[in-house]
């Protein structure tokens, strides 16, 4: 429809396996994560009692000990809500995502967590985090204006 484009010559609604099939389809993962992350994971909050900003805060305040919020996390980018069977879900229906109760490679995502967390804590990382949260936060509208833009072709 004459917009630029990252893709061009992708036609993402005739040929949605691009992202995992297609050429380019490695950087179009990516994009496709961070904007799920930013989108789906950041904003999560059940209305109830788990919010992602507020678990994270209290998980940072409390030390990075306490990998109950990792599972809950894995749960919402496995399940869809962070205390799988996720409520409306069942076995027979979107192929039965959110019906489980376990999550997928859960011991395996602990551990790369904590190699994360452990790799963060070497000098002078923390101040480097910091700056990157900083910087990201500071440059947030431009990042989900110009990178994690999504927008269907008829503007919905």
């Amino acid at each position: 429809d004459g917009r630029p484009s990252r893709y061009p010559n992708v036609d993402f609604c005739s040929f949605p396996e691009a992202t995992c099939a297609g050429s380019g389809s490695r950087e179009m993962r990516w994009v496709t994560s961070m904007f799920e992350w930013t989108e789906r994971i950041q904003n999560y909050d059940d209305g109830k009692d788990w919010n992602y900003l507020q678990k994270l805060k209290d998980f940072v305040d409390g030390g990075m000990i306490d990998f109950d919020f990792l599972d809950g996390v894995s749960a919402i980018v496995n399940r869809g809500c962070h205390l799988p069977p996720c409520d409306g879900a069942a076995a027979n229906v979107n192929g039965g995502i959110g019906a489980g109760a376990t999550i997928h490679l859960q011991e395996e995502r602990l551990n790369n967590f904590k190699t994360v967390l452990e790799a963060l804590e070497r000098p002078g990382e923390k101040a480097l985090i910091r700056a990157a949260s900083k910087y990201i936060n500071d440059y947030k509208d431009i990042i989900n204006s110009q990178i994690l833009l999504s927008q269907t072709p008829q503007g919905q």
